[in-house]
């Protein structure tokens, strides 16, 4: 049984990764122009990304980051802008967003 919990555990911290980024992700959008719609999408295009980047799929994570940053940029959110950079240059080092929260 305390194998079972153990086996969970990374789940479970991912999982409080991901809120932890949607929580953040969602002040900052919210901060900006950006209508229901496009909040939506980049909460889970940004939640995607993080998840490429723990799953060490860096090449989609930045791929998905960047598209993310596109959509911020055209809704003029510069600090999400600012925020998406930062995690593109995290997934081009080979590293996750786990590091940046932490």
């Amino acid at each position: 049984m305390a194998d079972q919990a153990e086996g969970n555990k990374p789940r479970e911290e991912l999982l409080s990764l991901v809120g932890q980024l949607r929580t953040n992700l969602a002040a900052r959008a919210r901060s900006g122009a950006l209508g229901v719609p496009v909040h939506r999408r980049l909460i889970a295009i940004y939640t995607l990304a993080a998840a490429y980047a723990e799953n060490r799929q860096f090449a989609e994570a930045i791929s998905a980051a960047e598209h993310a940053r596109q959509l911020a940029q055209a809704a003029g959110n510069s600090a999400l802008v600012g925020e998406l950079d930062r995690c593109i240059e995290l997934f081009r080092q080979q590293r996750t967003l786990r590091q940046l929260y932490q």
